[in-house]
């Protein structure tokens, strides 16, 4: 598919949600980007900020456009130009001296979490990077946006999916 959008020059893609986010799940624009492409609309279903950014990274000259339409009307009805300047989402650090020294016996996944504070470089000021992503508002308030990751919470545990779907496609059948 991306072959042939390359090949042919496509300038603009109208796709669902679910596409853009399966395109960008097997970083096929890590294979090649359509650099073509200077506007892309999409509509379905919300648009999880983690494939947005990153269709953004590989297509900065483009045109974002988040379209809505229920399907009782058949059709798109309005529209949202994504404007890449403003709520920009970052993840949330937290810190503080009830912070935990990190993870027991896994120093790899505690050098992940547990990070100096990028704010605070003349002395040491560890912060824990949540993975959760959030943006301040008009009112200054911060707004939760989602993960940068594909880990869900599942009656209090924290469950990573691609460790689900990992061993799903283990299965025989």
């Amino acid at each position: 598919l991306m072959d042939y959008i390359v090949e042919n020059g496509v300038t603009t893609l109208i796709w669902a949600v679910s596409a853009l986010s399966l395109i960008n799940t097997f970083h096929v624009l890590d294979y090649k980007t359509p650099s073509a492409v200077n506007k892309v609309l999409f509509s379905g279903e919300v648009m999880p900020l983690k494939h947005l950014k990153d269709w953004q990274k590989h297509l900065p000259h483009a045109m974002f456009v988040n379209l809505y339409g229920p399907t009782e009307i058949t059709c798109n009805c309005t529209y949202h130009i994504v404007d890449p300047e403003k709520g920009v989402a970052g993840e949330i650090c937290v810190g503080g001296t009830a912070l935990a020294l990190g993870y027991y016996n896994n120093p790899e996944q505690t050098a992940k979490a547990f990070v100096q504070n990028p704010l605070s470089s003349c002395y040491l000021d560890t912060v824990y990077r949540t993975g959760d992503l959030a943006k301040y508002d008009e009112n200054g308030e911060l707004v939760f946006c989602g993960r940068k990751d594909f880990q869900i919470k599942y009656m209090g545990h924290r469950v990573e999916l691609e460790e689900i779907e990992s061993q799903i496609m283990k299965a025989p059948e």
